[in-house]
This record gives structure tokens, C-alpha cells and sequence, in this order.
């Protein structure tokens, strides 16, 4: 029963999303929500079903509210168990930074060896341009490259990117990007990271922008 524990929370937010839209609408969104990759995922895990229904439930009481508080448990939860869930926190609840990207050599040596290289700078520029801070600006590149459409299609299939993409383009909330795309930065922090894990944590807010969508049809069949 546990199994189902996600997909009855996620069927609950997207009622919610679409409380006053047509039955038919609502009724249509659940069909292909249900039929999506993201059912079939983790179904002998109960932690990763029992979390996602937990920030499903929560991600429905903070549309219901707005409460910042909510909000906050969510966002922090959220970047825990991604970061759990990547192996980057383990039983004591502290990183281990030899999970990381942070302790990837590979990545510092070639930083290096295009410091050493690099002849055309002043010697004392060169630790300041080629610095270990680069690695910062990786990560946000990293991170940028896995909220595309086409990398939560792991979890959301082909069809329903259209409703998805298309409530992207209408409904512009900068508190579901700021979690979405930190919660991607976190999981992405992971020298091997489980995206599709990350992008079945992160389902609360990709079944709001997916619910918007639909509402747009709506308003268009109406016209």
C-alpha cells in the first residue's frame, strides 16, 4: 500500500491544481498522469515513495496557503533527501564530500593545466581566473543543463511535456523555480547524480506547471 502512497498525494495536488477546472479536464490530466514513467518508479522503495508523498501533501497545503513556513519545511526537506538520496548525506547526517563534484581531481588538474598554459596572462592573474572557484560556475552550469524540458522527461514521458511546457510559458512563479532549480543544483552537487531520483523529488511543482497547462487548454477550448 505504501507503494501507492506517491502517486494517491501527487492524483490529491493535481485535484487541487485543477479544483475549478471541467471534469472532463481534470479527469483527462489524471489518465495521463497516472500513465506516466514516474508510477513505475522506486515501487519496492517505500522511503522514496513515503518522501514524495510527504512533499506532495506539503506542496498542497503551501498552494492552499502560501505560508512561508511551509514553504521553508518544503525547500529544506527537499534539498535533504536529494542530497540523501544521492549518497552526499549519509547516516550521520553530514556530507561526505568524496561523493561530491567538489572532490573530483580530474576537474581541478584540468583547471590547472589550463592555468599553466595559459601564457598570455600575467603570472598572478592566472590563480585568480583559473581558480578553484571555477568549479562553482560549473555546478550552475550543470544545473542550468538539468532543468531542460527534455531531462524530467525521465520522469513526466514524452505526452505530458506539452501540457508541462506549455504551463512553464504561462505561469511564471519564481518560488516553484527557485526550489526546482535548486533542488537540480543540489543533486547535481553528486559526482554520479540519480536524476531520476532528483526529478521524482522534485514532482510537486513539475504537476503544478503541468496542471497550468492544462488550464490554458481549457481556456483555449473555451474560445
Amino acid at each position: 500500500m505504501i507503494n501507492w502512497l506517491g502517486v494517491l498525494a501527487i492524483l490529491a495536488l493535481l485535484i487541487f491544481e485543477l479544483r475549478k477546472s471541467n471534469k472532463i479536464i481534470v479527469l483527462l490530466a489524471a489518465l495521463m498522469m497516472v500513465f506516466m514513467p514516474w508510477t513505475r518508479f522506486f515501487t519496492d522503495n517505500w522511503e522514496r515513495n513515503f518522501t514524495l508523498a510527504l512533499f506532495a501533501i506539503l506542496w498542497l497545503l503551501w498552494r492552499a496557503t502560501k505560508s512561508k513556513v511551509i514553504y521553508f519545511t518544503v525547500f529544506v526537506l527537499t534539498l535533504f533527501f536529494i542530497l540523501k538520496f544521492n549518497s552526499i548525506i549519509g547516516n550521520r547526517i553530514l556530507p561526505d564530500w568524496e561523493r561530491t563534484l567538489i572532490s573530483d581531481g580530474k576537474f581541478f588538474e584540468v583547471v590547472h593545466r589550463f592555468s599553466d598554459r595559459s601564457v598570455f596572462l600575467p603570472f598572478r592573474l592566472r590563480p585568480l581566473i583559473f581558480g578553484n572557484w571555477i568549479i562553482i560556475y560549473d555546478l550552475i552550469g550543470r544545473a542550468v543543463g538539468g532543468i531542460w524540458p527534455d531531462k524530467f522527461m525521465v520522469v513526466t514521458g514524452l505526452t505530458a511535456m506539452i501540457p508541462i511546457i506549455t504551463g512553464l510559458i504561462k505561469y511564471r512563479s519564481f518560488w516553484l523555480w527557485i526550489l526546482f532549480f535548486t533542488g537540480v543544483a543540489a543533486g547535481m552537487l553528486s559526482r554520479n547524480p540519480d536524476t531520476s531520483t532528483i526529478y521524482y523529488l522534485l514532482l510537486p511543482p513539475i504537476i503544478t506547471w503541468y496542471s497550468q497547462g492544462w488550464m490554458e487548454f481549457e481556456k483555449w477550448l473555451k474560445k
